[in-house]
């Protein structure tokens, strides 16, 4: 499977070879289903990239617009940046589900804030406690490809190596925790 930039590449330059060679674009990123809200922005950051990105004046998504259980993936939809098509494309509707539509300005990143090294609280032990979390990561391996199956069915069929690959990385886990204050456990 090609990685993200090349599909959305490649998706704008078939759509872009079926337009008008010039004019300002409206474009709709559609989610057709199975993208979670980081890879939806992981998307159109890759758009940014392309080439029709520089006639786009306008955005309407990443939104799951038009999807089923059945569908993956996303789509490009191209239409001129039309004063009529942006007055009726801007007007207030009732569907929360309409996202409504934006000017396309170019990406704008937040930095990340500086995150503690380790955890504030002294590390401590809570057998209980530690045994259940252990428990539960032991299930979740050996559970990989009974999940996999399950999530085949209404998704992409990755939720049982998802959970596995936070077990095992959780199982490896060196950093002592502080298992009397849990709470801060889960802010690393």
């Amino acid at each position: 499977m090609a990685g993200l930039d090349t599909l959305v590449a490649r998706t704008a330059e078939k759509l872009e070879a079926a337009l008008p060679h010039e004019g300002d674009l409206i474009i709709l990123l559609n989610l057709l289903g199975s993208v979670p809200p980081i890879e939806a922005f992981a998307l159109l950051d890759g758009f940014s990239r392309t080439k029709l990105a520089s006639r786009t004046k306008w955005i309407i998504g990443p939104a799951p617009l038009m999807t089923a259980l059945d569908m993956n993936g996303f789509s490009l939809t191209a239409m001129p940046a039309d004063p009529a098509f942006l007055e009726a494309l801007s007007i207030d509707v009732g569907p929360k589900s309409w996202p409504g539509i934006a000017p396309y300005n170019s990406i704008a990143t937040v930095p990340c804030p500086t995150l503690p090294e380790t955890f504030v609280d002294a590390p401590s032990d809570d057998a209980i406690l530690r045994r259940l979390i252990e428990t539960g990561a032991r299930a979740l391996l050996d559970s990989e490809a009974h999940l996999n199956t399950l999530d085949a069915t209404c998704g992409d069929g990755d939720a049982g190596s998802t959970f596995a690959e936070s077990a095992a990385r959780f199982s490896r886990q060196s950093i002592p925790c502080p298992w009397l204050h849990h709470e801060s456990c889960w802010q690393q």
